[in-house]
């Protein structure tokens, strides 16, 4: 093999060239006569050296500049365009481009016959910087015998309008702000020009004029309306639509979209009007029609709530809805789009259409899904496939047709086929689904397995009574060769099952326990020998899998053996009679060559030895929270003050069961890509996957305070970042206002151990308004001077639009103070106008202005973080009884006992202890049992007692606290009296 080789594909992956040669070859452009050829092939090298990102100094693209201005003077109509091509790539990079205005304008001006008869005007311009062009006269025979052999006044004719639309577009990148009004006129001229190319490049150009100059382009709406309705057209010929203004149609809609945006009655209005008249008739811009069609149903389901879109009579969305349904017989591009549509409206609220409504969405769809070309049918099942997930009787009827795409030679259609197919077919055609999958698995890339894994396990919780031949094919494809990911998602489909089916626990421990024996990825082991430990010993014959876990101790490397270690530890704590089994075994593993393995076995071997100790680290299910710690210890070291330990007991614990799947999700990539992403949202998958977020970084900065948000916009204000060491709780961001206001405000509430801060996030969503020292009022709703004072306000000195900004509200408490309070808030601002892109006010002088916003409420909640123990009846007995507070309430107005746990678990912020939230529908009596950690790390447990009386409407309640401390106990009965 010769290292030395040259790579024969290296000249064809890229073209590249050094700039200082190509800068030193622009002196041909001096030549006489000039070379078009020539000249055209170095301005394409130019233009590569531009587009590949390489510097030019301002020096060098002025020099660039003047030299390809003299190329105006040729007659090369190729020339002309790569020239033009040119100066918008030099727009803002070279100086004096304005110089460039004049031959720019008499392009757009010119006459077919004039625009290669005379020279230039650029040439008087140019002979002031030191360039002679000469002077040269060319007849309209002559271009056209240029143009080639055959080329007449209608190729001079193309020429010219090609011309005269890239002119167009050059010079609007090159116009500034004050200058724009100049060229006002030709632009308005072009818009309503009967050639559809000029038309159209006098539209997109508006697209870039319009963030520097709005009230301009506001003025053309009339020229704009024009152009968008001149076009009549019976013709649907391809060539049509590019030769007689459809396309100017698209550009036009979008136009006066961008001009009434800001105005959403104007926007209502139009897209009413057009969809009314029919006057829009070409495909691109009905498709956008549509789309502005679904957000004026958005727009008006926002203002009224979220109620119904479609139902209210006479509304916007009820017109809109009728003319969607009308495009549902157009053409495949339009049906397409309003068939999407359609379907939107169900995605994002489900009340809103009916199956009836929905039906001609389906139907459309349907017809698309017998179409010779790939992509519709792509697009069509894929739109199916996102009805599905909301209601899948919706699309039973298009089953049949979706069951003859699953043998396409397009195996991205026959994936998706088949996963819609999952998640629409009934319990009698799962097994005719599994054997049509089975003959194609090993045909297909991992990738698009994994998206079919992930709809099979949702169908397995759908159709129960088939998790016998769903577990039968995930075991099958198991065994298949495939890469880590493709296991993984097989995997973690077992477990999914396990965790929701528990009938199949033993056929799924099974199937696993046949996998690891060959295994060659570690974390699939390690991950299989924890699923043994926690659920093995609850099966009837525990023993019979401690050969499987034992020969990973004597085959597989050190991950997992310390990993088979700790699972043989767990049968001998849960399981009395493997105990001395267990024993003999670990006592095997004190030899083992890796220290991990032996530590383990020397820890678990003392642990099983001692009642005490087993308890507290074998049979203890809960762990401390993690991103709560860890922010603690981060705070505790920032502070550098030793003197006092970490207090370890205002963490809050949480089950085993959370944390391992939040790790688990948190470092894992989304699986399917694009694709599977509406199935992985889906609320099956949400109840079958229940996840914490992902783990917090690990920079202080980044730390998750205990409970809710980040404090990193804390620790950058010098006031409040030497309060952070002692913070207890940080509470989720609630909005304080609706999301169609002009401002959106958000509040945080941080705890600490004699401080509250309100954190207030202010967004101003008005890019023509800059408001400046924006301040936060905080009226109580009684009293508070006695046990809590307002120390400081932090305000925002300037806030631009988008861009958010925090106020902080500081009250230092009363030491053992824990007030619940309600504030009357408002925001106070001084208000300027400016402009929208530069956010520089019109003028120094602003108006002050008051924004009134929800009330912030301190509630009890705010100073619990809920946590988890082991065992309640023993956590119950280790807490003093002469703490126990017991009242007896009788609360009206609740319909069923499961809103009476909500309500209680929401007012106390504390965790509800061994599945006591759960209340079957049927029950009248109920005992909820809850866990927290009060402020100062003062355990407390609850024990509510309630019966409902379901004629009346509500529920009796006895309610014991125990805490750590008497005073936190009456505390928490007072919130529950309250």
């Amino acid at each position: 093999m010769s290292f030395g080789k040259k790579d024969e594909d290296a000249e064809s992956r890229g073209v590249f060239f050094d700039k200082s040669q190509v800068l030193l070859e622009t002196r041909v452009f001096n030549e006489t006569p000039l070379n078009p050829r020539k000249s055209r092939l170095l301005l394409g090298k130019v233009l590569t050296l531009l587009y590949t990102g390489e510097h030019l100094t301002r020096a060098e693209a002025t020099d660039l500049f003047f030299a390809t201005t003299k190329l105006f003077q040729n007659k090369d109509p190729g020339l002309r365009q790569i020239i033009y091509l040119l100066i918008k790539e030099l727009a803002d990079k070279a100086d004096d481009v304005l110089m460039v205005t004049s031959s720019l304008t008499k392009d757009i001006n010119a006459k077919p016959e004039e625009l290669f008869a005379s020279p230039n005007l650029l040439s008087s311009a140019a002979a002031s910087f030191g360039f002679s062009f000469g002077s040269r006269t060319t007849s309209l025979s002559s271009a056209s015998a240029a143009l080639g052999a055959g080329a007449g006044p209608g190729a001079i004719l193309g020429t010219n309008v090609c011309h005269r639309a890239n002119a167009l577009r050059a010079i609007c990148r090159i116009m500034d702000p004050s200058t724009i009004p100049a060229i006002e006129r030709f632009l308005k001229q072009a818009i309503v020009d009967r050639t559809a190319a000029v038309s159209t490049a006098a539209l997109v150009s508006s697209y870039h004029v319009f963030p520097v100059a709005r009230d301009l382009v506001r003025r053309w709406v009339n020229e704009v309306q024009e152009a968008l309705t001149s076009p009549k057209v019976t013709s649907t010929s391809p060539s049509a639509y590019l030769s007689t203004g459809y396309i100017v149609q698209y550009h036009a809609l979008g136009l006066l979209y961008l001009i009434r945006q800001a105005d959403r009655m104007a926007v209502a209005k139009l897209v009413q009007s057009l969809a009314r008249t029919s006057n829009v008739r070409s495909q691109w811009a009905q498709c956008m029609l549509v789309r502005f069609a679904v957000k004026c149903c958005e727009d008006e389901s926002a203002s009224f709530g979220g109620k119904n879109m479609v139902s209210v009579d006479g509304s916007l969305s009820a017109a809109m809805y009728e003319y969607l349904k009308s495009l549902c017989n157009n053409n495949d591009m339009v049906m397409l789009e309003a068939a999407r549509a359609l379907v939107s409206m169900v995605n994002s609220t489900p009340a809103s259409l009916t199956a009836t409504q929905v039906q001609p969405a389906v139907t459309a769809l349907q017809q698309l899904l017998v179409s010779p070309k790939p992509a519709l049918k792509f697009a069509a099942l894929r739109t199916l496939h996102q009805l599905a997930q909301v209601n899948a009787s919706l699309v039973t009827a298009c089953n049949l047709d979706m069951e003859q795409l699953v043998s396409d030679s397009n195996r991205s259609i026959a994936t998706f086929a088949i996963t819609t197919l999952l998640k629409t077919g009934t319990e009698s055609s799962v097994d005719r689904l599994m054997k049509q999958i089975s003959s194609f698995m090993s045909e297909i890339s991992d990738e698009f397995k994994v998206i079919i894994i992930d709809a099979i396990r949702v169908l397995a919780v759908k159709f129960p009574a088939k998790q016998a031949v769903m577990l039968s094919f995930l075991a099958s494809v198991l065994r298949d060769e495939g890469g880590y990911e493709y296991k993984r998602s097989v995997v973690e489909a077992i477990f999914d099952l396990v965790k929701v089916l528990p009938d199949c626990l033993e056929t799924a421990l099974a199937h696993l326990c046949e996998f690891i024996e060959d295994c060659e990825f570690t974390k699939l082991a390690v991950r299989i020998l924890h699923l043994l430990g926690a659920e093995g010993p609850k099966t009837r014959d525990p023993a019979k899998y401690l050969r499987y876990i034992y020969n990973r101790v004597i085959l597989e490397n050190s991950n997992v053996r310390a990993a088979a270690v700790t699972a043989l530890a767990a049968f001998g704590a849960h399981v009395d009679s493997v105990r001395p089994t267990v024993r003999v075994l670990l006592t095997r593993c004190l030899d083992d060559p890796d220290d991990e393995v032996r530590d383990r076995a020397t820890f678990n071997l003392a642990a099983l030895d001692q009642a005490d100790l087993r308890a507290q680290y074998l049979l203890n299910d809960t762990v401390l929270a993690v991103p709560t710690l860890q922010a603690k210890l981060a705070h505790y070291t920032a502070a550098g003050d030793f003197a006092h330990a970490v207090d370890v007991a205002a963490v809050p614990r949480i089950p085993k069961a959370e944390l391992v799947p939040a790790r688990r999700r948190a470092g894992s990539p989304t699986r399917g890509g694009a694709m599977n992403s509406p199935m992985l949202g889906s609320p099956a998958m949400r109840t079958m996957t229940p996840t914490l977020g992902p783990a917090t970084p690990t920079p202080a900065a980044q730390a998750a305070a205990p409970g809710g948000a980040s404090t990193q916009w804390l620790e950058k204000e010098p006031l409040l970042a030497p309060l952070l060491p002692t913070l207890f709780k940080s509470t989720s961001s609630v909005a304080l206002t609706d999301r169609e206001l002009e401002y959106h405000v958000s509040l945080v509430k941080h705890v600490f151990r004699d401080w509250l801060v309100l954190e207030i996030e202010v967004v101003n969503t008005m890019p023509e308004v800059l408001l400046e020292n924006v301040a936060v009022s905080l009226v109580p709703d009684t009293p508070i001077d006695t046990v809590m004072k307002q120390m400081a306000v932090v305000p925002i000195a300037s806030l631009k639009a988008h861009d958010p900004q925090r106020v902080f509200v500081a009250f230092q408490r009363a030491p053992g103070a824990v007030p619940t309070v309600s504030f009357a808030t408002k925001l106070t601002m001084t208000v300027k106008d400016c402009d929208p892109v530069t956010h520089v006010p019109d003028s120094d002088q602003g108006y002050p202005e008051e924004f009134a916003v929800e009330d912030v409420d301190v509630t009890l909640a705010d100073y619990m973080l809920p946590t988890t123990v082991p065992d309640f009846s023993s956590a119950w007995d280790a807490l003093d009884e002469p703490s126990q507070v017991v009242e007896t309430l009788q609360v009206p107005g609740i319909p069923t006992l499961a809103v009476a746990v909500a309500q209680i678990v929401d007012l106390l912020g504390m965790r509800a202890l061994e599945g006591s939230n759960m209340v079957p529908a049927e029950k009248h009596a109920h005992t909820l049992v809850l866990g927290g950690v009060f402020l100062g790390g003062v355990p407390v447990l609850v024990r509510v007692r309630m019966v409902l009386d379901a004629g009346a409407q509500a529920v009796a309640m006895e309610v014991a606290v125990r805490a750590g401390v008497p005073e936190v106990a009456q505390v928490v009965a007072q919130a529950l009296q309250g």
